[in-house]
């Protein structure tokens, strides 16, 4: 139901402000960089980040640089691959 609510909102919105002749796109394009935007923030909020990255440390037995370890450090390489 979120959906079509969040459409019909962005769909009323472009009918208002601008040309008739390109409002169904535009109402797609803005519908989904608001919801690309809702779902960067709810992960920054629940820090998905870190939670997924103890649960493939355990999972795969992972290890992390520790240098960056603020934001994002990447899988130490345990095999010698490149990656």
């Amino acid at each position: 139901m979120r959906t079509p609510l969040v459409y019909l909102f962005f769909h009323i919105f472009c009918v208002q402000i601008g040309p008739a002749n390109e409002v169904i796109w535009k109402t797609l394009i803005f519908e989904r960089w608001y919801f690309f935007i809702e779902k960067s923030i709810r992960s920054l909020r629940n820090n998905d980040y870190r939670k997924n990255k103890e649960k493939y440390k355990e999972k795969y037995g992972l290890t992390y640089d520790t240098d960056n370890e603020y934001f994002f450090s990447r899988p130490v390489n345990l095999l010698g691959n490149s990656t």
